[in-house]
């Protein structure tokens, strides 16, 4: 595989993550401890994702 796997992430949840050197997320309202792995997305599918996850939201967020 060639493209990059990429994370949408909450920009005060990476904010935070940068602050403490640990990033506890793993998708819209679920930590990584309680989904036992963190979401990642192809390029192409990152813009579906954004809308079905955070189509109802105006928070900022960070492409990882």
């Amino acid at each position: 595989m060639t493209e990059p796997l990429l994370h949408l992430a909450e920009a005060p949840h990476w904010e935070a993550a940068r602050g403490t050197g640990t990033y506890e997320m793993s998708t819209r309202g679920r930590t990584l401890q309680e989904e036992g792995f963190i979401h990642l997305s192809l390029p192409h599918q990152l813009p579906g994702v954004a809308r079905m996850l955070y189509g109802d939201d105006d928070r900022d967020l960070v492409v990882l």
